[in-house]
């Protein structure tokens, strides 16, 4: 995994928006009929100037929690984190309008139905594109893994349905 960063094409000073992390994977799926969801990321060692060994961390089951919360997710200095954070922004009060049912739900280990989640992850998304143009944008593809189905969705742009 060496030679990325030696090649000269990435300098730390140009990575400050993506911290460390050259690339982030969001794995989910279903297990023995049980759901869980991983992060795998490849870190840049800048000191060594080669990329760490991935790391894989659980996201999903939680535990003391039933469902999804929006303590997992990524996402970049803006956007989720804001929203997760209480900071007020206009994309973050936009999205509060949007969705405040399911919002309410990730906050309060509800319920909430496949369609709204869906819902839910492509307002979250277009927040993120929103807060973070210079890292995030479309085309934009989202999976949605149910016990006996994948779907693929890809998004050209925010205002496909």
């Amino acid at each position: 995994m060496r030679g990325i960063p030696i090649s000269g094409k990435f300098k730390k000073e140009d990575w400050t928006a993506l911290g460390n992390t050259l690339l982030r994977f969001y794995v989910v799926g279903y297990e023995k009929g049980q759901p869980l969801g991983y992060t795998i990321h490849l870190d840049i060692d800048w000191a060594e100037l080669h990329l760490k060994q991935p790391a894989a961390e659980v996201i999903f089951p939680i535990p003391l929690k039933k469902n999804l919360t929006i303590q997992w997710t990524g996402g970049q200095e803006h956007g989720i984190l804001d929203l997760r954070n209480g900071v007020d922004t206009p994309q973050t009060r936009i999205v509060a309008k949007q969705v405040p049912v399911e919002l309410k739900a990730l906050g309060e280990d509800l319920d909430v139905s496949f369609d709204r989640t869906l819902v839910l992850a492509r307002v979250l998304l277009n927040l993120e594109v929103d807060s973070n143009p210079c890292c995030i944008g479309y085309p934009l593809t989202i999976f949605t893994i149910s016990s006996d189905k994948v779907r693929k969705h890809t998004y050209a742009n925010a205002h496909q349905n």
